[in-house]
């Protein structure tokens, strides 16, 4: 029963591992996401600016 129970809280700790290493990929991309984003506002508005330049 005692070595059950080790089993089972060593699985819990490796749980509580994999899903804060998750979180921390979803903010990741969600970071990454934003950049990208503002990236291509700026491209948007960089040709905004050339065609009306012309």
């Amino acid at each position: 029963m005692t070595a059950a129970l080790a089993v089972f809280f060593t699985l819990q700790a490796r749980v509580a591992v994999v899903e804060a290493n998750v979180k921390i990929l979803y903010d990741d991309f969600d970071k990454i996401e934003i950049r990208i984003e503002k990236r291509l506002d700026r491209i948007d508005e960089n040709l905004e600016y050339l065609l009306k330049s012309r």
